[in-house]
This record gives structure tokens, sequence and C-alpha cells, in this order.
């Protein structure tokens, strides 16, 4: 996915090519070819404006150019307002917003980890703007659980789907870290990048108690999953 952060821009923008290629090609090898866009299999992915980037109209304007050279397509899917941005009006952001769907280059806009609050002010220009809001994109597993409160109620008030990020609470719910045991190599903990974002939430949820509770699930599946190829 492109950004308009410093840090990370350089990590998605070298991706991205790439990603869109094997994309391409397992859609070609299928038939299927993308709505709009040139040549079979190609295909768009959303834009996010990411941790503590500013969302306004010059920015996001920007920011879908690059990701529609990057991607070599015409359009992007779904948009995403990666975090609210208090820097920037919110009049401002559903403008760029507005603009960017009117011209073609956008198709729906995306949000992330908004409050209740900012979903049912930004809905309200969504809708005076014609400015198609259709997901929200807030952090939940069985371990984090906050949108439950809010969340999920202003969303359905007003038409927002949502698009969860970590369901499995950063790998943490797949069983993989034990209790007592080193880090498994190449896992997001064990890396230096994926340390720092680890050693911040989920290191709450790293606890011996926690991670035997999970770990005594995946056996007890597993031997489930065991018991029913055998009957």
């Amino acid at each position: 996915m492109p950004d308009s952060s410093g840090h990370e821009r350089e990590w998605w923008g070298k991706n991205e090519p790439g990603l869109t290629n094997e994309v391409s090609k397992y859609f070609s090898e299928a038939g299927i070819k993308a709505i709009g866009a040139d040549t079979p299999g190609e295909i768009a992915y959303g834009n996010w404006i990411t941790h503590g980037a500013q969302v306004d109209n010059d920015t996001a304007h920007a920011c879908v150019h690059a990701a529609l050279n990057r991607l070599q397509t015409d359009y992007i899917d779904i948009y995403y307002a990666h975090r609210f941005d208090a820097t920037v009006s919110l009049e401002e952001t559903f403008l760029a917003f507005s603009d960017l769907v009117r011209q073609g280059k956008v198709l729906y806009v995306g949000i992330s980890e908004w409050t209740a609050d900012q979903i049912a002010e930004g809905a309200v220009l969504a809708r005076e703007l014609k400015v198609p809001l259709a997901t929200s994109q807030p952090q939940y597993s069985m371990l984090w659980r906050v949108m439950e409160t809010e969340i999920v109620q202003a969303c359905e008030r007003e038409g927002i789907g949502q698009v969860v990020w970590s369901p499995l609470a950063q790998g943490i719910l797949s069983g993989k870290y034990m209790p007592g045991q080193p880090l498994p190599e190449g896992s997001r903990a064990s890396t230096v990048a994926g340390s720092s974002f680890m050693n911040r939430l989920p290191s709450q949820w790293m606890r011996t108690e926690v991670l035997a509770a999970i770990s005594l699930n995946v056996i007890l599946k597993k031997r489930a999953e065991y018991y029913i190829i055998q009957d």
C-alpha cells in the first residue's frame, strides 16, 4: 500500500510494483480483468495516509497520483485516511476526497482508527459532498475489542462497514509464540523493525498466562481435527 509518511514511504514504494505484478499475474491466469484496468489482471489497492501524516488537500492529491503511477492503474478502489488528522480541518479533508472521487481516481473512501464522534462528523460531510464513505479500519481481535463499545454502533448508523486490522493480534493468536520459548525466527517480534511495535501494545499479550491459554487452544484444535480425520 502507498502512503504519505516519511519513514514508511520508501518501504511501501519498493514493494508495490512487485505486489502489483504478482496480483496481476494471478488475475490474468484466472481470466479476470479488473474494472477500469488497461490490461487483464491489473487491480488497484487503496491508499493509506499513515500515522501522523497530514490529510490536507495537497497531500491527498499528491499521494493518490503517486500511488496511481506506482500501481500502473487508472483508479484506487479504497482510499484510506489512516488516522484522524487534527491539524487539518475535516472540511478540507473531505473536499479533497470529493475532488478525487469526482475525477474518477478514487471509488470509495475509508477511515482508520477514528473515534465514534469523528466518524459521525465525517459521515455528515461525506453525505453533503457525495463522498462514498464505505469502510472503517479499527484494530480488532479477541485480545483487543475496543471497537465494540462505540465504533460498531457509529458505523452501523452511518452504513459503514468494518475492515479490521490485526485480527490475530500481530500473530499472537496464531499460537506461534510459545510460553517460555525463544521467539520464532523470522516472526515479526524477532525482527528489529517489528520488535519496536511489539514492545508497545502487543507486549501486554505476550505474558506467560496469555500465551499458555492460546497454546492450549491450538493444541486442542489440532487434536480435534485429528480425530475428525480419523473418523
